[in-house]
């Protein structure tokens, strides 16, 4: 399964990746989601390898995922690895020049690991369309942030 949302920056592709090296992923969904970030390393935010823990609670059970960057080619592409107790995934950030500047878009592909990892995902497919739709608000947000930010 797949889930994919995209949108129009108003920056060349470069500005925009330099606009997302500033504002690292990371520590934007901190602010802004019920999420606990912890840095798990002191590499650059954007330096392959860099390590994060998110932890938050679902359905009334604390859960922790790592992050890892996992590749970095400027200016197009961030590609993150999570692994948590029942999903692995890795999360694509694209960057390509548009007539209008930048589009961003982000593909985020989930795995089950096992069992528990299974139903999480059959509850994700009944749930997609929702999900893709909330992707979408969040990353037309966090575009504007990073329009503002380089402005």
């Amino acid at each position: 399964m797949r889930i994919k949302a995209e949108t129009e920056v108003a920056l060349a592709p470069g500005e925009a990746f330099d606009a997302l090296a500033a504002l690292p992923p990371m520590e934007h969904l901190a602010r802004h989601r019920a999420l606990e970030v912890v840095r798990l390393d002191a590499t650059p935010p954007t330096a392959e390898g860099a390590r994060w823990r998110l932890a938050f609670t679902l359905a009334g059970r604390r859960h922790a995922v790592d992050v890892r960057l996992a590749r970095v080619a400027r200016p197009e592409l961030l590609l993150f690895e999570s692994r948590g107790e029942a999903v692995a995934a890795t999360t694509r950030l694209a960057l390509a020049a548009s007539g209008h500047g930048a589009r961003l878009r982000v593909v985020l592909t989930p795995e089950p690991r096992g069992l528990a990892g299974r139903v999480v995902m059959q509850a994700a497919r009944l749930r997609r369309e929702r999900i893709e739709a909330g992707l979408a608000a969040r990353l037309e947000a966090y575009a504007r942030r990073l329009e503002a930010q380089a402005g």
